[in-house]
């Protein structure tokens, strides 16, 4: 299936070219062995062609051209897909730059009143400062073009004072504004309708009062005011400035004055000093000033230096809960570069009808402290001038589309002339695809002769042997001896080599079946390939994992580096493509699958070593140093020894490079300083080389990060629904084959324990309700022995290819909406998440895939006779009890091991009986988490919305009875954790297999205990599998585990620090549980040489825990102390279905009968 996706994908895609080349990049298509390629492929398709299918050929050709423009119209969209963001951008950075001036032009403004202010202070700290006096002073503050109205408040004015001040201010009123009211001390009073001046204020200890106003026309009520009997404002901003000391703020206020019930002002009280000691304690006076600020003021005064065309809006912060009242607004528009701006005042509007009406446009809202409060301040264009500019845009995009159309008809016309140019040599090309496969071209003709050379060779030596009986040993001491002719072999000084490996591989193909390693591999390799013949790249060899590649041999170039430079971006990329495809097929963590690539410049020997499997091999240091640039590069990384880099830099590509930090330590060579290849060195080199993914979108294949996880949930559904959906093929084609033979009148087998029913009534062998007992948990209804169905001689041979078999659509549907379902249950935690629980039912699938199919053995036999056949399929079902022959079994298992987990809390299960006691109490305090599992996924599982996929999977309720029967036993051994169902555990394995205890009754009770004990083991071992893969499988995996325990610890859930213990605890894990488990894989006998590798691998990982463990949980510890930081500046995305930490995610470890040590201390 991969491998046809591949194909159709390099169909559509082969004839295109690179987009987006360098400006110095030398058309890829005219590089000579290009030429030289596209011809060889072109004479291998015309030598199986008649005039029809060169016609046929030559259409398909058209078919290309047009999807070129498509792809040249594409990339014009792209381009001005591009232009048009950076457009927006530009202009967002334009308004946000100059609205940022804006604000900060107001804010410099304003401290020009509270300068005004602090000077004013310092003026009425002189003594007996006169009113004469205080009137100069603020004729010079208005000369400074300040609008304000300045104050002196005198606090603490005692009785004995207050003559001597009254006085005073009655012959400067008479004297200077001939004003003969003067009523001396006024004070305040508050009623329903407003405030009244009161004149001849009573007799107080102590007044707050306006000792000195500029200007006193307009506001004569206030002078002598006192202040004290303001209680909602006057005194308490007063008292509030003299206990601080610092100026204070009032919020809005109109002016007596102001003819426009629109304009708004502001006080600044400004603090004096103490004048007189006089009076103790409380009544000790001191003085104040004060500015009244009128808003309209402060916005022409900003005007007057505003370069652009924007509205501001100000409003006060009246408390910490986000009240705001309306100061001021205005507009300024400049009409003419270099004058002030034109100051029009804007309507009074609340803050969130602004932000409303502005809610998708460019606005900017800051805060800024004025005084002792704060006022938010909007900004917002008037016009169009922050509007993006798209002429250049739309030319540009016009071009390109050109461009594409130009390159479509180019193509054309050459394959025109390409097909009639070869059609003569198409025959004779042909019969030499098979040698130029294997060999350069430089080197094919020599081979041929030395081929010759040789059977002259063995005839001389066959006609001396005849005359003189043997030959002399120094015939066989030289190549010319032993081939007739001399070795085949060239000095290459200019040839730059590749050599990449893949990153993780190694564990990631510890988890799978050999056909699925090859599956990879061979698609992987087969796109490198692609791309290698497109830009004349010469494949060495592969050897495993690792992929060899060179340019500058065979044949001479001089962009070596350069061409090997581009290559090796675009395995980057294709790389990244085809994991994440693949994952929906072959399973989760191949999208983590990563290469890293070394790439040196230097001479080397090259040619073909002559022998048994000859080929074309390199040999030298130049090898050697690009292999050790491989193996230090790191994964995703692409590193180049300092004389590659030298060559780039004098391509002019020294921009692609990067120097590496530090120096790297190079066998036999000491500390090199080395060089990075920067990702996408070559512009536009993601989109085609000839590789087979050249002519997919790259939106298609690169999510955004914040599409990311999203995606990678996505491709582990869709692997879990076609697992699935391979066991309900094999469950229906088995049906189907039993139906078959009772249809031919054999008797089908039955089971013992279900009851009998008649294939021919349609209505009983479609009724799939199962009834649930009330008040029964799932853990009391776990049976000692599930009877699986017997070996059926003739359902086996009418069964047909499961393959074959076709699931309707909606089915399909619904499987997918139903993994979806159970995808969603899963908690975000780090370890017993979604993807455990795939990576659980992938074990699952390996297992089953070991043990041995009837249908996959001695395939020999079944050539010549189908009985024989048979008798080793019955045979086959006696070894494995009954498992190999059941497919409702496997699904039942892959179906455990999907939902084991589901709602998981991420602690032990006596942690979450004491936080969830309700359900704790529901389950019987025994194996909670487990039967909430069950009780979810079964509840999903029998919804409405999945009835005609249960109604496809199960023929009748016994079926679905025993599916459900099977999914309990199964899930409810992986509760390893309780002592008590422990023993009984050991109690049952050892009725089975134990002689000592082994208890037999019937055959048929022993073969279906010995089944019920396997199954139940395999979904054991599939839960801890993580133990026993690679090393950096089961690392990362415990990883998980450890995060998971310790966020909780940290949080309180669970008492003890799993740090203290985790080491030993691991130790006693792998020795008490995990290594006896992969010897009842042995004991059972059915999984082949999978216990084998299991046991392998668990003692593997013990040693490397014993030895590295304690260093391990170190690294753990300082990771969860840096994700702590990270979390509190940057929370974690949470991810409903799976949690994509740094590392992936586990199942918690399981221990049996007391053996497992780590959790021996767990709540």
């Amino acid at each position: 299936m991969v491998e046809d996706q591949q194909q159709a994908r390099y169909y559509a895609s082969s004839d295109e070219e690179d987009g987006l080349l360098d400006d110095d990049e030398e058309d890829m298509e005219q590089h000579p062995l290009y030429i030289k390629q596209e011809k060889d492929e072109e004479a291998v398709l015309l030598s199986n062609l008649d005039v029809i299918e060169i016609s046929a050929m030559t259409r398909r050709t058209i078919f290309f051209c047009v999807l070129i423009l498509m792809g040249g119209l594409g990339a014009a969209g792209l381009f001005f897909w591009y232009g048009y963001s950076e457009a927006v951008k530009d202009a967002d950075d334009h308004f946000d730059r100059r609205s940022t001036e804006l604000v900060r032009l107001m804010e410099t403004k304003w401290v020009d009143y509270e300068l005004t202010a602090l000077a004013t202070h310092e003026f009425c700290q002189r003594d007996n400062t006169t009113h004469v006096q205080f009137t100069e002073f603020y004729e010079y503050v208005v000369a400074a073009q300040l609008d304000v109205q300045s104050l002196q408040c005198a606090r603490n004015v005692t009785n004995a004072q207050r003559p001597a001040i009254e006085a005073e201010s009655e012959q400067y009123l008479k004297e200077t504004y001939d004003y003969q009211d003067y009523q001396g001390f006024v004070g305040l009073v508050f009623d329903d309708t407003g405030i009244a001046a009161v004149p001849n204020k009573k007799q107080e200890p102590y007044y707050y009062i306006i000792s000195r106003m500029e200007p006193f026309l307009g506001n004569e009520i206030a002078m002598n005011l006192d202040l004290k009997d303001d209680e909602l404002e006057g005194k308490m901003k007063l008292e509030l400035s003299w206990e601080t000391k610092k100026p204070v703020l009032t919020n809005r206020l109109t002016t007596i004055q102001e003819t426009d019930a629109a304009a708004y002002a502001v006080i600044i009280y400004h603090p004096g000093i103490p004048l007189t000691t006089d009076v103790p304690g409380e009544y000790q006076q001191a003085t104040w000033t004060s500015l009244l600020v009128r808003i309209p003021s402060l916005l022409d005064r900003v005007g007057y230096l505003q370069e652009e065309n924007l509205a501001i809006y100000m409003y006060n912060v009246l408390d910490d809960v986000g009240g705001r009242e309306f100061l001021g607004a205005a507009s300024f528009i400049v009409e003419e570069k270099g004058q002030p701006a034109t100051v029009e005042y804007v309507d009074e509007i609340e803050f969130s009808a602004l932000i409303d009406d502005h809610d998708s446009d460019r606005r900017l809202l800051k805060r800024v402290s004025i005084a002792s409060g704060s006022w938010d301040v909007v900004v917002v264009p008037v016009d169009d001038t922050y509007d993006p500019s798209f002429p250049f845009i739309i030319f540009g995009s016009v071009m390109i589309f050109l461009i594409g159309m130009g390159v479509s008809f180019w193509m054309y016309s050459n394959m025109r002339r390409t097909v009639e140019i070869y059609r003569a040599k198409a025959q004779a090309e042909a019969e030499r695809t098979i040698v130029t496969n294997l060999f350069p071209e430089t080197v094919r003709e020599r081979l041929v002769e030395g081929a010759k050379a040789k059977n002259e060779l063995i005839r001389r030596r066959a006609r001396r042997r005849k005359a003189k009986g043997s030959l002399n040993v120094s015939d066989h001491l030289t190549s010319e001896a032993l081939f007739g002719s001399k070795p085949i072999a060239d000095y290459y000084p200019a040839v730059t080599i590749l050599c990449a490996d893949l990153a993780g591989f190694t564990a990631w193909s510890s988890q799978r079946e050999p056909s699925q390693v090859f599956s990879l591999l061979e698609v992987i390799y087969h796109d490198f390939d692609e791309v290698a013949k497109r830009r004349g790249i010469f494949k060495v060899e592969t050897v495993g994992d690792a992929y060899v590649a060179a340019a500058g041999v065979p044949n001479y170039r001089d962009d070596h580096a350069v061409v090997i430079a581009r290559f090796a971006d675009n395995m980057l990329d294709h790389l990244h493509l085809l994991v994440n495809q693949l994952e929906t097929t072959l399973g989760p963590d191949t999208g983590d699958l990563d290469i890293r690539i070394g790439i040196h410049s230097g001479p080397v020997t090259a040619g073909v070593l002559r022998g048994d499997k000859g080929r074309f091999q390199l040999f030298g240091d130049t090898m050697n140093m690009a292999s050790r640039m491989e193996s230090t590069a790191g994964a995703g990384n692409i590193q180049i020894t300092a004389e590659t880099a030298a060559l780039l830099k004098v391509a002019g590509k020294g921009h692609w490079i990067v120097p590496r930090d530090g120096k790297v330590m190079v066998k036999g060579k000491g500390n090199l300083s080395t060089f990075w290849l920067k990702k996408h060195a070559r512009a536009g080199s993601h989109v085609s080389s000839g590789g087979s993914l050249g002519s997919l979108d790259a939106q298609e294949w690169f999510p955004k990060e914040e599409n990311a996880e999203k995606a990678k949930v996505e491709r582990l559904v869709t692997w879990n629904v076609e697992q699935m959906c391979i066991l309900v093929r094999e469950i229906v084609a088995r049906r189907d084959a039993t139906r078959a033979a009772a249809a031919k009148g054999r008797k089908p087998a039955r089971m013992p324990s279900l009851r009998k029913m008649s294939l021919d009534t349609a209505s009983d062998s479609t009724e799939t309700d199962v009834k649930l007992e009330d008040n029964v948990t799932p853990l009391e209804q776990v049976k000692d022995v599930i009877y699986l169905p017997p070996f059926d001689e003739a359902a086996f041979r009418s069964e047909v290819d499961a393959r074959e078999v076709r699931i309707p659509s909606k089915v399909v549907g619904q499987l997918r909406e139903f993994v979806t379902g159970i995808g969603s249950m899963y908690r975000a935690n780090p370890f017993h998440n979604f993807e455990h629980a795939s990576h659980v039912a992938m074990s699952v699938t390996k297992l089953l895939s070991r043990i041995v199919n009837p249908r996959q053995h001695n395939i020999e036999v079944s050539k010549t006779s189908p009985s024989a056949v048979t008798d080793v399929a019955a045979s086959i079902h006696d070894h494995t009890f009954g498992i190999t022959s059941d497919p409702l079994t496997h699904f039942a298992a892959y179906f455990s091991a999907l939902i084991h987990d589901v709602d998981h809390p991420g602690v032990p299960n006596p942690v979450m009986m004491e936080e969830m006691p309700m359900v704790a109490e529901n389950y019987k305090h025994k194996s909670v988490a487990e039967q909430n599992s069950v009780d979810l996924a079964w509840l999903l599982l029998r919804g409405d919305e999945y009835k005609e996929m249960c109604e496809f999977i199960f023929e009748n309720a016994d079926e679905m009875k025993r599916f459900r029967q099977l999914v309990i036993n199964m899930v409810m051994a992986t509760d390893v954790m309780d002592k008590e169902l422990g023993a009984l555990r050991k109690e049952r394995w050892q009725k089975a297999f134990d002689e000592e205890y082994r208890e037999f009754k019937s055959e048929d009770e022993d073969k279906n205990r010995k089944a019920t004990i396997v199954i139940e083991h395999l979904i054991q071992a599939s839960d801890v599998s993580h133990t026993m893969q690679h090393w950096h499988v089961y690392i990362r995996w415990n990883e998980n585990l450890f995060m998971e325990l310790y966020d909780a610890f940290r949080k309180g859930r669970i008492k003890n620090d799993p740090s203290e213990g985790w080491y030993k605890g691991e130790i006693g894990f792998l020795t008490y549980y995990v290594l006896p488990l992969a010897a009842k894989l042995d004991t059972c006998g059915v999984f082949g040489v999978t216990s084998d590798e299991f046991r392998i691998y668990a003692s593997e990982n013990l040693k490397e825990w014993t030895e590295r463990g304690e260093e391990m949980v170190k690294k753990y510890l300082a990771k969860y102390e840096e994700n702590e930081v990270k979390q509190e500046t940057a929370p974690l995305r949470q991810n409903s279905m799976v949690n994509y930490t740094n590392t992936i995610t586990i199942d918690e470890d399981e221990g049996e009968d007391g053996a497992v040590e780590e959790y021996e201390n767990e709540p």
